[in-house]
């Protein structure tokens, strides 16, 4: 039993809601496992239910059962949650990597520390943009780039490069124990407060990691 869904969650919150929703049911497809997903109805926006009926199978109001006649069966996603993301605002610190990551983390460990994020989650921050960037350099030829700024609530690291994330699941399940490597996607989730990740061709991936203030 899980509520991801909650009115106070920011918009980008509630779009990985049904995201990670969708995902679910991909991952636990043909697994012989129940969910019963709460969502309240009296104060969510309209969207969120509607996203909701078309990741769940089935829909129970007033203690009365039905199937869902909007569920998108898996690997399917609710429209909205594959739209590029808007660009970063135009004051945001930027640079280029290619080679050297120790740019990268210079730069996310001074606007971690002027945007006020406490020691310890900035540390996290660094690390979890080092591992998104460590990949860029270990599966493209071409470098990335990485944006960072901050609103009063949250700070946000976006990093983009030109490969593409082909699993829908990546970053979602702790590979296996036998596996080399793998475990950076999944430790940048552990990490942030929300990761967004938007990977197709031509456009290659973009992932903006979100770390809440105060």
């Amino acid at each position: 039993m899980g509520e991801p869904a909650w009115a106070g969650r920011s918009a980008a919150e509630l779009c990985e809601v049904a995201r990670h929703e969708a995902l679910t049911n991909a991952a636990f497809a043909g697994a012989p496992t129940t969910f019963l997903c709460p969502y309240d109805v009296t104060a969510l926006p309209a969207s969120v239910i509607a996203d909701a009926a078309r990741t769940h199978p089935s829909i129970a109001r007033h203690c009365r059962e039905a199937a869902s006649a909007d569920y998108l069966q898996p690997p399917r996603l609710p429209p909205g949650c594959d739209l590029p993301f808007p660009p970063p605002p135009g004051d945001a610190d930027w640079l280029a990597y290619e080679r050297d990551l120790r740019p990268v983390r210079a730069m996310i460990a001074r606007g971690a520390s002027r945007a006020g994020l406490a020691a310890g989650r900035a540390t996290d921050l660094v690390i979890a943009a080092s591992e998104v960037a460590a990949n860029t350099l270990r599966h493209t030829r071409a470098g990335g780039t990485v944006h960072l700024w901050h609103t009063g609530k949250e700070i946000i690291c976006e990093l983009h490069d030109t490969g593409v994330i082909a699993d829908p699941l990546a970053g979602c399940c702790l590979p296996a124990d036998d596996l080399p490597g793998g475990k950076g996607l999944w430790l940048v989730n552990q990490v942030c407060d929300l990761v967004e990740l938007r990977s197709a061709s031509p456009a290659g991936t973009t992932i903006r990691l979100h770390m809440r203030l105060g």
